[in-house]
């Protein structure tokens, strides 16, 4: 597929925050524009310095648009400003460290599509598998989400990737949009809302991205926005406890794995029984989870 220099009417926008990811972001689009599918491409520069550039041969493209935030607000305001410029009917998201792998996007939107005609209006957003590295061995994992409809799964982590790896209809991201006070967690927060809609994630088997797991989270922003979570949902106590109690865990387990990889033991233990208090279990984790394979490196188209 050649890189067009005319605008037709597509039916999909790849939105992609980026904040001085200036390297990640041309190939994140590069990515795309390899994809044997024609879409919109919307890169959102979430305030970078020296601000995003884009080599001349991509930002000719009638179908490639940067919009400029002028203050850092993260990577949920920068998707819904995304989608909001968007005019196509479908969205996905492409963080700006991640690429899409050869050739997936085409048959993932062909079935989304095929999904939603027998859909009769219930929100759905449809999620795949992806590409990760194991350790600094060069060694691969193949991950691929288990899909739900249960609002207390979604309420439990966030296990689908959505920054890399759904294809939804721009209603349902307008309808829940990220909560822009979130610098950490928006993905959940969407999870929770979108759950309490009947919303249902189907996820199909071929893996979509190659994903870049990055930082760590700071401690004390991933406190914060564990705050305004919990401040958000403390309605769920009383009205679904079994709820409430999911993200209590899923919080207190995020909070409890930061603090234990800057080895901070003690404050880990007490997150730790908090989590396990909420959700007593014999496993870490407690999302729906992942199928999990070895994946070889000669099968990823990692640009």
């Amino acid at each position: 597929m050649g890189w067009r220099l005319f605008q037709e009417m597509n039916e999909l926008t790849i939105v992609i925050p980026s904040f001085n990811m200036q390297s990640g972001a041309i190939r994140a689009v590069e990515s795309i524009l390899q994809q044997k599918v024609e879409v919109d491409i919307i890169i959102v520069d979430d305030a970078s310095y020296p601000a995003l550039h884009l080599p001349k041969e991509i930002s000719n493209l009638a179908n490639v648009k940067i919009l400029k935030h002028e203050k850092n607000s993260g990577a949920g305001a920068a998707r819904n400003t995304g989608v909001a410029a968007a005019k196509t009917a479908w969205i996905s998201f492409l963080d700006s460290d991640d690429v899409f792998l050869k050739d997936t996007l085409a048959k993932r939107f062909q079935l989304a599509k095929a999904h939603e005609e027998d859909n009769a209006g219930r929100p759905t957003i449809y999620g795949s598998g992806w590409i990760e590295p194991k350790g600094t061995n060069g060694k691969l994992l193949r991950r691929t989400p288990l899909g739900t409809s249960d609002d207390t799964d979604f309420a439990s982590g966030c296990w689908y990737c959505p920054g890399s790896c759904i294809i939804g209809q721009r209603d349902v991201f307008l309808a829940h949009p990220f909560d822009e006070r979130l610098s950490r967690l928006e993905d959940l927060d969407f999870g929770i809302r979108f759950g309490a809609s009947r919303g249902r994630l189907i996820v199909f088997e071929s893996a979509a991205a190659f994903i870049d797991r990055g930082k760590n989270a700071r401690i004390d922003e991933l406190i914060s926005c564990s705050n305004i979570i919990r401040a958000k949902y403390k309605s769920l106590k009383s009205e679904s406890p079994t709820i409430w109690h999911a993200l209590s865990a899923y919080l207190d387990l995020e909070i409890a794995s930061a603090l234990f990889k800057e080895k901070r033991l003690l404050r880990f233990a007490t997150y730790f029984l908090s989590s396990m208090y909420h959700r007593p279990r014999f496993k870490l984790h407690f999302s729906p989870g992942w199928t999990i394979s070895k994946h070889h490196p000669k099968h990823t188209n990692k640009t």
